[in-house]
């Protein structure tokens, strides 16, 4: 059996985390919102509001996961 999400975004600036769980943007300096899934999530994490002023930034997120869960995550809103 096959599985697959399809995420569709109002944004050039997105990405798909590695098997590491990292991710890196280039981004403008400016304001974002920035919004995580994953679809094993526990609970939905909150959006958050960043500046970015200077690169590089790091931003840590923490996703708590429930692999054997057969519920999918609400999408971020």
């Amino acid at each position: 059996s096959m599985v697959a999400f399809v995420a569709v975004v109002d944004s050039p600036y997105f990405a798909k985390t590695t098997d590491a769980g990292t991710v890196s943007l280039s981004l403008p300096a400016g304001r974002y919102r920035l919004l995580a899934w994953h679809p094993n999530a526990v609970a939905a994490v909150p959006p958050r509001e960043i500046t970015v002023a200077a690169a590089p930034l790091s931003i840590p997120v923490s996703i708590d996961v429930d692999d054997s869960s057969a519920n999918v995550a609400a999408w971020p809103e």
